[in-house]
């Protein structure tokens, strides 16, 4: 939280906390299940047989000119307009399921219905995600990270050219699983979802692709989710 005070006060960003949590709660070879109302997490295990690629732009953003505080301000709107549709105390859109989403967006302004729908789809797919990953199911896990890109494009707009080539590249795929844009977007790096030995060819064909078009590299690093930062003996 002190971390996160500092970014909100000092730079204007207001951002969450999932920076801290994924620094303090990884684990090896798994994600983590963050609750940010409860500010609990939880391992969540993706197993040997899938590790990512990312992906750098070199495309620079930053949080505060980007509109992501816009973003954030729409989505505020858009809770306060559910929590005077709904039966039920509406303290974020974490409140707010599909469902009710489809019923009520109507009488929201357009914009913040779009933004909003990102935040709650987001929401949906993360339970699917623990469900999946459960079964050990990387393949439908990866199309929910491709849903998510699209959600990104569409409603939250907080993608980019170059992050949307990237994730249609490996789209075309065969042996990439799934992509998104990383973090809050505008800019930066997309991940890629792929089993272990295939992951430097869909790199190398990311790359080449990327400089084709762009005349300009990006960045590609093979990463595997390891454990939480901690104090060396």
């Amino acid at each position: 939280k002190i971390c996160q005070a500092a970014e909100n006060e000092y730079t204007g960003a207001r951002c969450g906390l999932l920076d801290q949590f994924s620094s303090l709660f990884g684990s090896e070879n798994g994600l983590v299940y963050s609750d940010f109302r409860a500010l609990t997490a939880a391992p969540v295990s993706i197993g040997p047989g899938a590790c990512f690629i990312v992906a750098d732009t070199h495309v620079k953003h930053s949080l505060v000119a980007s509109e992501y505080n816009e973003r954030r301000a729409r989505c505020e709107e858009a809770a306060a307009a559910f929590g005077r549709l709904l039966d039920h105390p509406v303290k974020a859109l974490r409140d707010v399921s599909l469902a009710e989403w489809t019923r009520h967006s109507p009488c929201l302004d357009p914009v913040a219905a779009r933004r909003a729908l990102h935040v709650v789809g987001e929401n949906a797919r993360v339970f699917q995600a623990l469900d999946l990953l459960g079964r050990g199911d990387l393949g439908a896990f990866g199309r929910l990270m491709y849903e998510s890109h699209e959600s990104s494009i569409r409603n939250f707009e907080n993608s980019c050219p170059e992050l949307d080539f990237i994730v249609e590249t490996a789209r075309a795929l065969p042996q990439a699983l799934g992509a998104r844009l990383s973090g809050g977007g505008f800019g930066g790096s997309a991940v890629i979802l792929a089993a272990p030995e295939n992951a430097r060819a869909v790199g190398a064909a990311v790359a080449e692709g990327f400089l084709r078009r762009y005349g300009r590299p990006c960045d590609i690093r093979v990463i595997r989710p390891s454990a939480c930062a901690a104090l060396a003996p």
